[in-house]
């Protein structure tokens, strides 16, 4: 299985695995990437000890009660309040439902033509049984807009429609890789055009859609684990124990302890405080935060931080998130006593306005939306039309049950304010310390690896330095085979930064050097029958060929095929293209990680 995010998933997904009640369910979990090992070893633990995330219930949603009270007058024609009041509250979910509350719901109701309500009895409305027939599902819809080349009238993706809702014309974003400017946006047909601009940089879209959270309790024992390695560096017995205990292979658990020395050598150990690294590069300041509150925690602590960094220095800041860190760019460097000052008291002021910071989220937007379809104030067959004057639509809805269910489905489903209360404890009592960095260290740049938060992450103005440091040590960290082509005679499998001590073929000299992947080693055996004259079947001849245009690659280019060969889904066709149009490291860098993010995008449209 993939990285399940969350304890529970782990036993759902394993626990098929048996398909019969007499045999053992036994899985494997494929991580993506170092940190996704560390999560997934944690969750898997938690599994195994039934520390499971508890769940969680909506209470008083007011979109579902909306049309329950529509079927209700539907079913029975006029009912009493008081009546009304007692069948609802007969219901678990609405046990404590304040009756003021109801009455506030039906009086918003009544304005809508969904139910009449004259404050003593509920009876049906002239929208009633269109409302209750076309709103009955609670799925979210999702509107977007069509993304249209002016040049070759040619749709070339789509937009979600919180995002449309924030650009202009003129305004230049990234998609498909590649940038383009805002020529016009046209909600009522549905569509953005734009054209293509060369040279410069746009902005990626940030709402990325819903995933399963981690929990802050699983981002805690990620952050306890980073603490224990760091305490346990030096001892060996230690770091043994501390490995069978959350059973990690050898190998990756060997990859993780030098990332943890290299935090060490920065002098960023983690020590329970909570650590924020304050950096600058190109005029923009970065703000990295160690805070492990999970997928939902650190949404939150993101978005009062950049809420409570332009109420104190008042500057503007865009941010990402993780479930282990949050991380802030500033339109200006900030110094270490404007940091803390945002952290001591701006997110004290945060906190205090925490509706309308939420208000303005993207997470607002989307749930907003669709709750007003849910409950009737805009047609949810015309979503896309209800998008296009969100901000109007959100002046009419302020301080409605509209407004005050889409604040506390926030809460439930993208922010958790209980775990942002505990870290904004610890920094009232001190325990934190801010750190000014020449760049942001190993594990905060673990952020950059995130899917999330990686195809964007060049363009969207993260530090060039630190993004491209970030996927040469992955590079350099990965295995590859090395394989004479001419002789036969040799071959090694290092490391990618240990190929550099390989110029040539030991054996004989020879610059014929195939870089091969572990799970490719097969395409050796197959390459000595191919010299030897033996006929191979096309399958295999593919294999040969690989073989052969990587050796050709390393003669021309040396360790920099070796480099570009490692990248997640690079063959010799797709490393000969970025070779040729990558004279330095540092294009070369991009170029790499570019094609990494297409991979990832396009493998889903493949054909077994």
């Amino acid at each position: 299985t993939a990285p399940p995010r969350q304890a529970v998933k782990v036993l759902q997904r394993v626990g098929r695995a048996g398909h019969k009640i007499t045999e053992v369910s036994r899985g494997v979990i494929v991580p993506l990437g170092l940190e996704d090992m560390v999560e997934a070893a944690v969750l898997a633990k938690r599994a195994v000890r039934g520390d499971l995330e508890e769940p969680r219930l909506f209470m008083d949603s007011l979109d579902v009660l909306a049309h329950q009270v529509a079927g209700l007058v539907l079913e029975y024609g006029t009912l009493s309040f008081e009546k009304l009041y007692r069948v609802v509250t007969r219901a678990y979910p609405y046990f404590n439902l304040s009756a003021s509350l109801l009455a506030r719901l039906l009086r918003f109701l009544d304005q809508l033509g969904v139910v009449r309500f004259d404050g003593e009895t509920a009876r049906m409305g002239r929208r009633t049984i269109s409302y209750y027939y076309s709103s009955a599902s609670m799925i979210p819809e999702t509107p977007s807009l069509d993304v249209v080349d002016a040049a070759s009238r040619r749709t070339i993706g789509h937009l979600d429609y919180s995002f449309a809702s924030m650009l202009s014309e003129g305004k230049a974003i990234i998609l498909g890789g590649r940038t383009w400017v805002i020529e016009d946006i046209d909600v009522e047909s549905g569509k953005v055009l734009v054209r293509e601009l060369t040279g410069e940089l746009g902005e990626p879209p940030i709402w990325t859609g819903t995933s399963l959270p981690v929990e802050w309790r699983a981002a805690r024992e990620v952050g306890s684990l980073y603490r224990r390695l760091f305490e346990a560096l030096s001892s060996p017995e230690k770091l043994e124990r501390l490995r069978r205990e959350y059973s990690l292979p050898p190998e990756g658990f060997k990859r993780l302890l030098e990332l943890v020395a290299k935090q060490a050598q920065h002098g960023l150990k983690l020590d329970g405080r909570v650590l924020v690294e304050v950096s600058r590069s190109r005029g923009k300041g970065f703000i990295a935060v160690h805070s492990f509150l999970g997928t939902r925690g650190n949404n939150l602590l993101a978005t009062l931080l950049a809420y409570a960094a332009r109420a104190v220095t008042g500057v503007s800041a865009r941010y990402f998130a993780d479930p282990y860190r949050v991380l802030l760019i500033s339109s200006r460097p900030l110094s270490v006593t404007e940091v803390e000052e945002t952290l001591r008291r701006g997110l004290q002021m945060a906190l205090a306005n925490l509706e309308d910071v939420i208000r303005e989220s993207y997470a607002y937007d989307v749930e907003l939306l669709n709750i007003a379809g849910r409950m009737g104030v805009v047609d949810r067959r015309k979503m896309r039309e209800a998008a296009a004057p969100l901000g109007v639509l959100k002046k009419k809805l302020r301080e409605t049950p509209v407004d005050e269910e889409a604040i506390r489905s926030c809460l439930m489903e993208h922010f958790d304010l209980e775990s942002v209360q505990r870290l904004l404890e610890m920094i009232n009592a001190g325990s934190y310390r801010v750190v000014e960095v020449q760049e942001l260290s190993p594990l905060a740049q673990l952020i950059f690896e995130k899917p999330a938060v990686k195809s964007g992450i060049v363009a969207a103005g993260i530090p060039v330095e630190a993004v491209l440091n970030a996927v040469l040590r992955r590079l350099e960290s990965s295995k590859v085979i090395l394989f004479c082509a001419l002789c036969n005679n040799w071959q090694a499998e290092v490391r990618v930064s240990e190929a550099k001590n390989y110029p040539a073929c030991p054996k004989c000299g020879s610059r014929a050097i195939a870089v091969l992947r572990s799970y490719e080693a097969d395409a050796i055996p197959l390459f000595v029958r191919w010299r030897r004259g033996e006929k191979l079947t096309k399958e295999e001849m593919k294999l040969v060929e690989k073989v052969r245009h990587s050796a050709n690659l390393f003669m021309s280019h040396g360790y920099k095929a070796v480099l570009t060969l490692a990248g997640h889904g690079i063959g010799p066709a797709t490393a000969r293209a970025i070779l040729a149009k990558s004279p330095d490291m540092e294009s070369l860098l991009k170029n790499i990680l570019e094609a990494e993010v297409n991979f990832t995008k396009n493998r889903k449209y493949w054909e077994d």
